[in-house]
């Protein structure tokens, strides 16, 4: 689908209040034209309602100017799910399965886009331009599925999780510091008592204790404040929502397999359908 009619734009979506259908709703040239989708009272309450007045719906569809969708919740009290997963923004193709609210309400990504097109003047193709993965054909009629948008995906999660293992080394690292001004300042004041030093020396010895008590202090500082836990967290749950297979029918997980070893398999070991890394 071409979306270039349609490039910088912002589809909004939600409840229409009095017939209870689906609205899509766009500024075209300053004005704001709208469709309604379905039949009355097919769109539940668990879906914000369209205001015209303060342009404010359930969720909006951003594309920017490469064709590029984000789809990002308008109403935080509200929830949408992509994919299954239970989000407020990610990016998605035309085969994205999104769902609205606690009755997870489907919408039909294509036939939004092609009403927003309409509504933009332009005639809905199948031409370049869209966003996502998109089947490639082959001899046949089976399509193969292009995996090369995981490889993003798995050096994102992968450079985070070493970024974070880099940061608790670091922070172990200066931890331990304070024990060897700890060790240093006993030995200086051991010698000096042996040998008599001058009593500058005590102050050596002062200063590196304080030094070693603030070197401390500041790696309880960035224990308590790394959040190291909740960050891999996040960079799993990542990862579970993106590395998935491509073909919109399965979209299961792929394990946190190195995207090197997953495109040697050739096909999704839950779907079977064949990839492509191209």
């Amino acid at each position: 689908m071409d979306l270039s009619g349609i490039a910088g734009k912002t589809i909004l979506i939600g409840r229409e209040q009095d017939n209870k259908r689906l609205v899509v709703a766009m500024d075209v040239d300053g004005k704001t034209k709208l469709a309604a989708i379905g039949n009355p009272g097919s769109v539940p309450t668990s879906v914000s309602r369209y205001k015209a007045e303060d342009h404010s719906a359930h969720c909006k569809i951003e594309v920017d100017q490469a064709g590029n969708m984000i789809v990002r919740q308008m109403k935080p009290d509200r929830k949408m799910f992509v994919n299954g997963v239970e989000l407020s923004s990610k990016k998605i193709t035309p085969q994205s399965q999104v769902q609205l609210g606690i009755d997870h309400y489907q919408l039909n990504i294509e036939t939004i886009l092609k009403i927003a097109l309409q509504l933009a003047g332009v005639k809905a193709t199948n031409g370049g331009g869209s966003s996502g993965t998109k089947p490639k054909p082959e001899a046949g009629s089976k399509p193969i599925y292009s995996i090369s948008h995981l490889e993003r995906v798995w050096d994102d999660y992968h450079d985070g999780d070493i970024a974070l293992l880099k940061r608790q080394n670091s922070i172990s690292l200066l931890s331990s510091i304070p024990l060897f001004f700890s060790m240093g300042s006993g030995a200086l004041v051991a010698l000096s008592n042996q040998y008599g030093w001058p009593k500058w020396v005590t102050g050596i010895t002062l200063t590196m204790t304080l030094l070693g008590l603030l070197v401390f202090l500041y790696g309880l500082y960035l224990r308590f404040t790394s959040h190291h836990i909740e960050k891999r967290e996040e960079l799993k749950d990542d990862l579970m929502r993106d590395y998935v297979c491509p073909n919109p029918k399965c979209h299961h997980f792929l394990n946190a397999q190195p995207f090197k070893l997953l495109k040697q398999d050739k096909k999704c070991p839950y779907c079977q359908c064949e990839w492509t890394d191209k």
